[in-house]
């Protein structure tokens, strides 16, 4: 018996099936609350075959695919896939252990280039960036920063409902910026899905200090910043590098002009609610 099951990936949503109760279990703790309802924009096919053979630990170098025609291959030998744009369709196998290895974390690397692919298929400016996104009185709010900056403490210190601890999914369109919580491992478990994606204004690069306050980044600054954070837009269909990477500049660009990026100095204490006043005086908000 087959086992289906309907992803969100904003703006796109994502069918997975397949035949093995076991795969069929560990996609459905790996995406949990994610669930969506609406007709597919691709049907991903997982099979299996035997266990992972250990000398395919020692072989993992790369998440860039090899891409033979519609065919492909990450790890190299994790996951082997083609791709039926006409059927809407891609089909994968990974082995009946892939979950409870290492190598799961391959998984992430597949649905990034699955993101990316249906991106350019369907003409969408968008892509996955390290960040917390968090929702404090109805007012969204985007954090960046390297690893250890403080994005989820500042999201746990804020109160709010943190979207996703550790990336999210930005798109632009008309102009305008949103942000959503994508369907991917958060790195303290902390996630939140909602059907409604959050209009922002400002992306803040997070900074330990012992004071609160913003000011506004330099274009040179503002770029260098995102650009470090977004990840790169490889794709099933052309594992080009080269071209990933100008893609790449193209979207930071874009999401340049549209929002305004904004250095936030913060201080391990309970100042996030003061700040946000002042900070909502300033704009001339309620």
């Amino acid at each position: 018996m087959k086992s289906d099951l309907c992803i969100f990936f904003d703006p796109f949503s994502v069918v997975f099936t397949t035949p093995s109760k076991n795969i069929g279990m560990r996609l459905r703790d790996y995406f949990s609350g994610y669930e969506h309802d609406r007709s597919p924009d691709v049907t991903i096919q997982v099979n299996t075959c035997g266990n992972m053979p250990a000398s395919l630990f020692d072989s993992l170098k790369s998440f860039v695919p090899t891409v033979v025609g519609n065919s492909f291959d990450i790890g190299p030998g994790i996951i082997r896939g083609l791709r039926e744009p006409d059927k809407k369709q891609i089909s994968i196998e990974v082995h009946n252990d892939f979950f409870e290895q290492p190598t799961g974390y391959v998984f992430q690397a597949f649905l990034y280039l699955v993101y990316y692919t249906l991106c350019a298929e369907h003409r969408r400016q968008a892509c996955i960036i390290h960040g917390c996104g968090l929702v404090y009185q109805n007012s969204p709010f985007l954090f960046i920063g390297p690893h250890g900056s403080g994005k989820t403490t500042l999201g746990l210190l804020s109160g709010g409902t943190i979207m996703h601890d550790d990336q999210m999914f930005l798109r632009i369109d008309s102009h305008r910026t949103y942000i959503s919580s994508p369907p991917l491992p958060a790195r303290d478990n902390l996630r939140c899905f909602s059907r409604k994606a959050q209009q922002i204004e400002k992306i803040f690069v997070l900074h330990k200090d012992t004071e609160w306050f913003a000011k506004s980044c330099t274009r040179e600054k503002s770029f260098i910043n995102v650009y470090n954070e977004m990840v790169l837009p490889l794709r099933l269909d052309r594992a080009n590098e080269l071209q990933a990477k100008k893609i790449k500049l193209d979207l930071c660009r874009a999401v340049l002009q549209s929002v305004k990026i904004f250095d936030l100095h913060f201080s391990l204490n309970d100042g996030f609610k003061t700040w946000l006043a002042h900070e909502r005086e300033t704009l001339g908000k309620t």
